[in-house]
């Protein structure tokens, strides 16, 4: 169980909020649920893995390499090849069509208007735009743009 550490907000323009800001550093709003596969250098080989855990593929696998390398094949030798670079092919298209809809909803989040106090009056921001210590405006029915101390 992690230890529970105390957290001190202040109000923006406060002389304890520039020394709090000037010593921590935090990190932005940003949404970003998929990041880790987005890189394309590490994408393939996470599909190719989690393609490879599934039994149906280990077993293909197996017996094409049995076929292939030892001719011990009623039909040919790459006849159990075919089907599982098809499935292998489908699934990385799958992958690659909902990775860009994660991309999208991301983007789409990031977009969303969120109003904050700044120079005493409440102007509309992104939320991405959101840093720690901002006072924000939430209305009734609205979602909250990020976590917020009330």
């Amino acid at each position: 169980m992690p230890s529970l550490q105390i957290r001190r907000c202040y109000l923006p323009g406060s002389a304890s909020h520039a020394a709090q800001k000037d010593q921590v550093h935090y990190p932005g709003n940003a949404l970003h649920i998929a990041a880790p596969k987005r890189r394309l250098i590490s994408f393939l080989p996470q599909v190719l893995y989690s393609q490879m855990c599934r039994v149906a593929n280990i077993y293909l696998l197996a017996v094409s390499i049995v076929q292939i390398f030892t001719g011990l094949s009623a039909v040919g030798r790459f006849s159990t090849i075919v089907p599982l670079v098809g499935t292998i092919c489908f699934s990385v298209l799958r992958e690659t069509l909902e990775e860009h809809d994660r991309h999208a909803a991301d983007r789409k989040v990031n977009q969303r208007p969120t109003r904050v106090l700044r120079g005493g009056a409440f102007v509309s921001i992104c939320c991405c735009d959101l840093k720690v210590g901002d006072v924000v405006r939430v209305e009734q029915h609205e979602q909250f743009p990020a976590d917020l101390a009330i």
